[in-house]
Order: structure tokens, then sequence, then C-alpha cells
């Protein structure tokens, strides 16, 4: 229980920054081998690929062979470029992004898009990368499955619609995407209490600021 499979890094090359959110099937060792593939492939293909969707189609050709039939593994891929202050992403069979507006208050709870790696040996038609337009002081926060499947000591889904509502209710408090971190870390786990849960949970909060 101590092994997961969730994974995230952050890799900066030539004036852009890739960034990922992944989780691999189930829970324990054999979904960590999963996410330590992965990662290498990841950090591997960013080196040579021109954007996020290259990278994902060129991870699930070395990744599919190398897993079991039943495994695969979701991911969100972003591409932060310096110069422009332009942010693309590729979704492979992820949870939606959730991205709050400062000037409105709001929160779009956009699907990733695509299928995730290793159900198909060729993902590349059912991949694309998007523009994401973030402004000054919008949050962008993803998350893992474990998140809103997590569960109470009563059994009780937190599920997206919650998490939706206080990413809407704790942003417009929050100085920076450290702490809207921390606000949605300490509501999601005083819900959760003291139930043991059955899946991994990784959160990642971005928040645009002016360069």
């Amino acid at each position: 229980a101590e092994i997961g499979g969730d994974a995230f890094d952050f890799l900066t090359r030539d004036g852009q920054t890739f960034f990922y959110l992944g989780d691999a099937t189930g829970h324990g060792v054999p979904s960590g081998l999963i996410m330590m593939v992965a990662n290498t492939l990841l950090s591997t293909f960013v080196d040579i690929s021109k954007n996020t969707k290259d990278i994902l189609v060129q991870t699930n050709k070395y990744l599919k062979p190398r897993i079991q039939k039943t495994m695969f593994m979701t991911l969100v891929m972003f591409r932060w470029v310096h110069a422009t202050q332009e942010l693309f992403y590729t979704g492979a069979g992820h949870e939606t992004l959730i991205h709050y507006h400062a000037a409105t208050g709001k929160c779009d709870n956009i699907p990733s898009g695509g299928i995730a790696l290793a159900m198909l040996a060729d993902n590349e038609k059912l991949l694309t990368e998007k523009l994401l337009k973030l402004e000054q002081g919008d949050f962008l926060v993803t998350y893992s499955d474990g998140i809103v499947e997590g569960r109470n000591p009563e059994g009780e889904l937190y599920g997206i619609e919650r998490l939706v509502a206080l990413v809407e209710q704790e942003a417009p408090q929050a100085a920076n995407a450290e702490e809207l971190f921390d606000r949605i870390s300490k509501t999601v786990l005083g819900f959760l209490g003291e139930f043991i849960q059955l899946d991994d949970m990784s959160l990642m909060v971005m928040q645009k600021i002016q360069a």
C-alpha cells in the first residue's frame, strides 16, 4: 500500500517547460512499475519531440508492449512556452481540468480528452494538442481520480461537483497556487476523515502570474 501508481514531473528545455500528471491502473507494486516505466519514457521523449501529442504517441508506442494487457495509464501533459506565456496540453483519458477564471470567479470543468496510454497500440489519431488560454490570476487544478472517488466513513464519494465548488469557494481567498493547494487538501482530507482510501491521490495547482 506504500507504493503508488500516480506520477508527475516538470521538465524544461529550449524555452519550454513540459509537465504532467498521470495515474496507472490500480494500486501497489504493479501500478508503481508502470509509473516508473512511463516516467522514463516521457522524460526521454521530451528531449526529442516537438509537442505534447508527439511525446504521448511515442510513449504509448513503447509502453503498450511492455505491460500487461489489462493495465493502462491515464495522463494529461502540458507544454508552457516561456516566451509567449502560452499553455498547451494533450489529454490521454485523464480526469478533467478545472480552470478557475479570476475575472468571473467561476470554473470551467474541461474534459482532458484522448485515450489512456497502453489501451491501443497506436493512439495518434485520438490525441490532440490544444491551447488552454489562461488570463492573469487564473488557476488551473488537475488531480487523479483518487480524490473525486475518495469516500468518507459513511461511504459517500467526494465527487467532482464538490471539487469544482471548492475551487470556486477557495480560489478568491488564495494568494497563490501553494495556498490554494493547501486549502483544497485540507478540505478534502477533512471530508475523508480516517477512512482508509483504496486509491492514490494526487493534486496539482497552477496559477498564471505576471512574468
